[in-house]
């Protein structure tokens, strides 16, 4: 029960991490339109 409840717990969470990583890729991807110019870019290796 105690694995149920802490899934049930964790999926909102998850949830919102995944509207939150989506939220950042539209914020970079048009940065990177603006400022193609900048492969250097430190967002590149915090992303992965």
């Amino acid at each position: 029960m105690d694995i149920i409840s802490m899934a049930q717990q964790a999926r909102p969470k998850l949830i919102g991490q995944i509207d939150d990583l989506r939220a950042q890729f539209t914020a970079w991807s048009s940065l990177a339109k603006i400022k193609p110019s900048k492969p250097e870019d430190p967002f590149v290796g915090i992303s992965r």
